[in-house]
């Protein structure tokens, strides 16, 4: 994570990963906080940050955006929450496949998620 100018960390952007890092965070909230056993954050901490922000529409949680209202991803489980990066990277988490999906793939205009998304659930 970068610091900016002043010195202080920028939790919305500048996260510098490989995409199995990126996973691992993925399946940190996947698993509500814990990881081989030790708990990182509370279980309580991973369902608040999912559940619907007041005023959101049900779009977002704490930093997470969600499938379950307007659904943006229509091929993806309602119970879906993913983080956006502003590269166009995303970590989707699905609970109810006891699945995360990690993009890293720049800024690709037009690209539709969706339907990519789609082809992967198609092969299991």
């Amino acid at each position: 994570i970068e610091m900016d100018n002043s010195g202080n960390y920028i939790f919305s952007s500048y996260g510098w990963a490989t995409a199995r890092d990126w996973t691992k965070f993925g399946l940190l909230y996947l698993h509500k906080g814990n990881w081989n056993g030790k708990q990182i954050f509370t279980p309580g901490w991973a369902d608040y940050s999912v559940a619907p922000a007041n005023f959101s529409n049900k779009i977002y949680g704490a930093q997470i955006w969600l499938n379950a209202s307007d659904r943006k991803l229509p091929a993806v489980p309602e119970d879906a929450n993913f983080a956006n990066g502003y590269g166009g990277q995303k970590i989707l988490v699905i609970p109810s496949m006891d699945m995360v999906i990690v993009i890293l793939s720049g800024r690709q205009k037009d690209f539709d998620f969706n339907s990519f998304y789609a082809k992967i659930f198609d092969c299991f």
